[in-house]
C-alpha cells in the first residue's frame, strides 16, 4: 500500500481491484447487452454502445433543460389553452430533437478512456 501513496508511477499495482468509472460503466453495459441479446456481444460493441448512450443521455438532458426553462417567464401572460398547446409543441420538439440527436456523429470513445478511479 505504501508504494501507491508515495510513488506516482505505481499506477495502482498494489490495488488489484482499482478500476476506473468508465470501465465499471462499460462492464455494466456489456453485461446488460449480453442479457438482452441471444448471442454474445463483443467488448468493442459494448464500448461503442456505452459511449453512445452516455453522450446521447447528456444531449437529451441538455435539450430537455433548455426546452424546459426557456418559456417559463413569458408564458404567464397567455391563457391556459395556449399554455397547454405550447406544452404539447414542446414535447413534440423534444422528441424530434431526441431522434435527430441520435444520428451518428463524431466518435467520442476516447472520452471514456481515462477517468477517475472508482472504489
Amino acid at each position: 500500500m505504501l508504494c501507491c501513496t508515495l510513488d506516482p508511477n505505481c499506477k495502482d499495482v498494489c490495488k488489484p481491484k482499482g478500476r476506473s468509472c468508465s470501465e465499471v460503466y462499460r462492464d455494466a453495459v456489456h453485461a446488460a447487452l449480453n442479457r438482452l441479446s441471444w448471442r454474445e456481444v463483443s467488448g468493442l460493441t459494448a464500448q461503442r454502445v456505452a459511449t453512445f448512450t452516455l453522450i446521447w443521455g447528456c444531449m437529451l438532458l441538455m435539450i430537455g433543460a433548455t426546452l424546459g426553462t426557456t418559456p417559463l417567464g413569458g408564458m404567464k401572460a397567455f391563457s391556459p389553452e395556449v399554455q397547454d398547446k405550447f406544452d404539447d409543441y414542446l414535447i413534440r420538439i423534444f422528441f424530434g430533437l431526441a431522434v435527430l440527436s441520435s444520428r451518428r456523429g463524431h466518435s467520442a470513445v476516447g472520452a471514456l478512456d481515462g477517468g477517475g478511479r472508482c472504489l
